[in-house]
């Protein structure tokens, strides 16, 4: 009888209830670099956002927390906190006490997608950029604020 073998690795990623892609093209990167067989398990939290507003952004992050707890419970050995505006709308004090408030309810690492974002674009040796966002123009100026604060241009924004 063939039986798969277990995930080596559970992979954990908390996103907004409104977003629909991430679930799909995160296991799918993922896939890419593990092979065929992936050798890892996936597993998601949502957190409400009906609306991208400053308040409605500050509100799910607030709610975090809880989503760290369920996928702890899930023993994932990595989580990734997944909402990019979230965190870049409140500049670079928001993402450090975001990251500060969870990553010590996580047995496993937790990365935020604000800190890969910039990570990646610093070990690209990346100082100025044009960004791409699906957010409003308010909501991407504050993204672009945040990526200077980070010592990162923007020349444009789209």
């Amino acid at each position: 009888m063939l039986y798969a073998a277990p995930p080596r690795y559970r992979i954990g990623m908390i996103v907004p209830s409104s977003n629909v892609t991430m679930e799909t093209e995160v296991p799918q990167l993922l896939r890419r670099q593990r092979g065929a067989d992936g050798g890892f398990s996936f597993h998601s939290a949502r957190l409400r956002l009906r609306e991208v507003t400053p308040e409605a952004l500050e509100a799910m992050n607030q709610s975090a927390a809880d989503a760290v707890d369920a996928l702890a419970d899930a023993q994932c050995d990595a989580m990734v906190y997944a909402c990019l505006v979230a965190l870049m709308a409140g500049g670079r004090a928001r993402i450090d006490e975001t990251r500060s408030r969870l990553a010590p309810r996580s047995p496993a690492r937790l990365v935020t997608s604000a800190d890969a974002l910039v990570t990646a674009l610093r070990a690209l040796g990346a100082t100025k950029v044009t960004l791409i966002a699906p957010y409003r123009k308010a909501l991407t100026a504050q993204v672009e604020s945040t990526l200077a604060a980070y010592g990162i241009e923007v020349l444009d924004t789209r």
